[in-house]
């Protein structure tokens, strides 16, 4: 008899799947077990503001499939917020389309640009883009940014690993996991260098309203010189604390996104109706709650890194936006997948992996919650290294 037990491709079978959710799907195994895993997450923790959700229970009466592109509402207002933002003009007819969240607009880019073998240049470490890479039969390159120098981008490390077969160079700023955010120079040297070597990037920017310190948030598509060959790529989802809604979107040139509105259609056809009328609530309704959110998350950011630097054999780089932190290990002698273990399974603190993260000897933690949250998850960070070091 023929064996039917794994009929995929190797490609599909190679691949692995998405840390995040694989550790997320663990913790929820473990709350059905009735063991406590604290609520650490990658946005505050708090509920979306009601004229949100409001707008979402008028939505879910009525019957609509909005275009493939998205409702043109939303396109409008993602457009204006763009020429408020950074003076850009975005045709919101042809320049705009709405995903499934940020993650599955990287995905339709990446899949869109790149042919098989051509290279995908991505600075480490990286969240998790081994998948959609592989997928469209593409070749990451890895390149290993320093974390003595706060992981700042290092362009000329860059530029000496491009190749005739690089294609596209993957950004993302505020950084997940190390909380870089680009600065004026930075997307300068990155306008040159893509323009010197005839490259596209794609910059996926889902935390850009999470950044600290009186930083201002600066985007590749903003400078005339990269406009073309960019492919700005956010997110509803950490913008507006709307993970469960699922609503990103991309901005390209015209050309860009009719290619991208082909991929997009194969694979889901059209996007739904009552979130993109909830993310429209989001960006026309009141913003003040935003901004309180930020602040919150930085009040997170600085309480955590005071806690931290007071745990001997721990450390990270102060994260200047975003909501993890790149916790080091390397002082403490234990297998990073040891150590995430003992910390989920003996004290209910979620983490990733440094090696799903393209950085060995660290591990990826959120600081989104509540203070009390945040103290506990400390404390036990402080008892956990204790016991290792015992």
């Amino acid at each position: 008899m023929n064996d039917v037990s794994n009929p995929c491709s190797k490609l599909v079978q190679d691949i692995p799947r998405v840390a995040s959710r694989a550790v997320d799907e663990k913790i929820h195994d473990l709350r059905r077990q009735g063991k406590e895993v604290l609520k650490l997450l990658p946005w505050p923790d708090q509920p979306i503001p009601s004229h949100i959700v409001e707008a979402a229970r008028e939505a879910a009466l009525q019957t609509q499939c909005p275009e493939s592109r998205g409702l043109l509402e939303l396109r409008q207002g993602i457009a204006q917020s763009l020429h408020t933002e950074m003076g850009i003009e975005v045709n919101p007819e042809t320049e705009v389309l709405i995903t499934y969240g940020a993650m599955h607009g990287d995905f339709v880019s990446i899949s869109s640009l790149v042919s098989e073998g051509d290279e995908v240049l991505v600075p480490t470490p990286t969240f998790f883009a081994d998948g959609f890479v592989a997928l469209a039969r593409g070749r990451p390159n890895w390149v290993a940014m320093s974390e003595a120098d706060e992981y700042r981008l290092d362009l000329e490390k860059l530029e000496k690993a491009i190749t005739p077969k690089t294609k596209v160079l993957f950004l993302v700023s505020p950084h997940n996991p190390t909380g870089y955010v680009h600065n004026d120079k930075d997307l300068q040297g990155v306008a040159d260098l893509i323009e010197r070597h005839n490259l596209f990037v794609v910059s996926d920017e889902s935390y850009h309203k999470m950044v600290y310190d009186g930083r201002q948030h600066r985007s590749l598509i903003s400078l005339p010189q990269a406009r073309e060959r960019t492919v700005l790529v956010r997110s509803f989802t950490k913008s507006y604390i709307m993970p469960d809604w699922r609503v990103g979107y991309i901005v390209a040139s015209a050309a860009l996104i009719q290619q991208f509105l082909k991929v997009f259609e194969w694979m889901c056809l059209f996007g739904s109706y009552v979130p993109q009328k909830a993310a429209i609530a989001a960006m026309r309704g009141p913003q003040e709650w935003v901004e309180e959110a930020r602040l919150k998350m930085q009040a997170n950011r600085d309480s955590f890194y005071q806690g931290l630097s007071q745990i001997d054999g721990l450390s990270a780089v102060k994260p200047k936006g975003g909501p993890f932190f790149l916790l080091n290990i390397s002082a403490l002698g234990i297998d990073e997948e040891e150590f995430y273990l003992k910390l989920l399974l003996d004290y209910g603190v979620p983490t990733n992996t440094g090696k799903t993260l393209k950085q060995t000897d660290h591990l990826r933690i959120q600081v989104g919650a509540k203070p009390e949250t945040l103290k506990e998850a400390l404390e036990r960070l402080r008892k956990a290294v204790s016991e290792v070091r015992k």
